[in-house]
């Protein structure tokens, strides 16, 4: 056996015990069940919505927030700076349901992101007891937020992030997406089950006791955060707290990633981010992918037992592909092709990288953050370690059916 067989059976245990610890971790996060036959006393729900530009969205999802059921609601729009008629819009509503408010942010104070400071701001006068942030584009079933509040109730948990999937979409950004949810299944998998330094959150649903939101610092102490959502999930972490990641099974959906080419440009102030602007992150991230993705993929090439072994192991991941898609609306078609969107998705995160760096910073919503004021923020932030949850916290795992 030379080096060749030797690294293409590496390649294939490596492909394996990927495989093997998706498999594993599925049970970890499950699907949000439906409200009992008796539906719990209305939970009260202050949602916060961040909107900058949104005129071609927000009415859409005003009003479908309103039609929320067996909660009690009040929605809070915090039109961060808008320049078209997003403020109108939803001062329309406002006039035909008392439940809506507008909060309006004039100006960007120095040492804040515009969508932290907006969150901020509607956080302050939020009165329920439980907070939901999302976005401007979302779109939900007219009793999903009384099913997560009753879920987290019934967990013990403090916050609930939920899974959306693309309302508009392209095949191959499906598969994508089908891709993305894998990586989420791990993510979520290990705060799920208490794991030390392993922390959710989601934008598109983001679901927080107001109090823990609170004792947690609110935004404050993410004054700086790009990926925000996430790192909600950080503060509920360190606080000693639980945070449960479900699939929303298709009850939440969102305007995203309607092409391979938008999931990139989407992906672009994220990425590096959430690598903690790290260029060795970066760099160790393409190695990996040159190494065990291209490997694999270039392995049958040999003609030996071993590429074949090698590529069969790349293969492996459209199981957990095909399990997942089954939970978030997904095909089988979309699963066959997933491992193909992997170098997508590493471009996707070389492009952020490259980007960032080469501008110095970040540029969203026309506002431009310096790249060594992020770092900063980030070298701040994860300055203390996250407490490891009890194991009486995790969930129970879920069977996995064929």
């Amino acid at each position: 056996m030379d080096w060749l067989d030797v690294a293409c059976w590496a390649i294939a245990a490596v492909w394996v015990i990927v495989v093997a610890n998706e498999l594993r971790r599925m049970g970890a996060v499950r699907v949000l069940p439906p409200l009992g036959s008796a539906p719990p006393p209305a939970p009260g729900v202050s949602v916060i919505v961040p909107a900058r530009d949104e005129a071609a969205h927000i009415e859409g999802t005003v009003r479908g927030l309103l039609r929320q059921r067996h909660v009690d609601l009040e929605i809070i729009v915090a039109d961060d700076r808008s320049a078209d008629a997003t403020g109108d819009i939803v001062d329309a509503i406002a006039r035909e349901d008392s439940r809506v408010r507008r909060v309006r942010v004039d100006a960007l104070p120095e040492g804040w992101l515009g969508k932290c400071h907006a969150c901020h701001r509607a956080a302050a006068g939020a009165r329920r007891e439980w907070l939901l942030f999302t976005d401007a584009d979302i779109r939900m079933d007219d009793d999903v937020i009384a099913r997560a509040v009753a879920e987290g109730e019934r967990a013990g948990a403090a916050q609930v992030a939920l899974s959306p999937v693309p309302r508009t979409s392209t095949f191959w950004s499906r598969a994508a997406m089908t891709f993305l949810n894998k990586m989420l299944l791990m993510i979520g998998a290990a705060s799920n089950l208490g794991r030390p330094n392993a922390y959710i959150g989601i934008g598109a649903f983001n679901l927080i006791r107001a109090d823990a939101y609170r004792a947690a610092g609110g935004h404050e102490p993410l004054r700086l955060e790009i990926v925000d959502d996430m790192k909600i999930g950080l503060l509920v972490r360190r606080a000693g707290l639980r945070s449960l990641c479900m699939f929303g099974g298709g009850a939440v959906r969102a305007d995203w990633g309607a092409s391979l080419g938008q999931i990139v440009r989407l992906l672009e102030k994220n990425h590096f981010a959430a690598l903690g602007y790290s260029a060795p992150r970066a760099a160790g991230a393409l190695i990996l992918f040159l190494i065990f993705w291209m490997g694999a993929a270039l392995a049958p090439l040999t003609l030996r037992p071993a590429g074949f072994a090698a590529f069969g192991g790349l293969l492996l991941t459209i199981l957990p592909a095909y399990l997942i898609g089954r939970r978030t609306g997904g095909r089988l078609a979309e699963a066959m092709v997933s491992p193909i969107t992997m170098p997508v998705l590493i471009w996707s995160m070389a492009r952020s990288a490259f980007l960032t760096l080469r501008r110095g910073g970040v540029r969203w919503r026309e506002t431009f953050y310096p790249l060594a004021m992020l770092r900063e923020h980030h070298r701040l932030l994860h300055s203390r370690e996250i407490p490891a949850a009890s194991a009486s916290s995790a969930p129970a795992p879920e069977p996995i059916s064929p």
